[in-house]
């Protein structure tokens, strides 16, 4: 039952690296700079959402490598 649940997970995250890579298709052609910036600023919350399931997907996958994968995002942001 995890094995499906991680795999829903897994395609969660795909889905939204997919998301991110027709957005930034759309924003290579849009003729203003505030209209990319619009499209830009939802590339930025679509990558914290894939990121997010990504940190799910590692933190539950078998094959994870400790250390890398799931982390405190804000403490991310702090390093900055």
């Amino acid at each position: 039952m995890q094995y499906h649940w991680l795999q829903n997970v897994k395609k969660a995250m795909e889905l939204e690296l997919q998301e991110i890579c027709l957005l930034a298709q759309l924003a290579e052609r849009l003729p203003t700079a505030n209209m990319r910036m619009q499209i830009i600023e939802k590339i930025a919350e679509e990558a914290i959402e894939a990121n997010t399931w990504n940190c799910i997907y590692a933190c539950f996958d078998s094959s994870h490598v400790p250390g890398h994968g799931c982390y405190n995002q804000e403490s991310t942001q702090e390093k900055k």
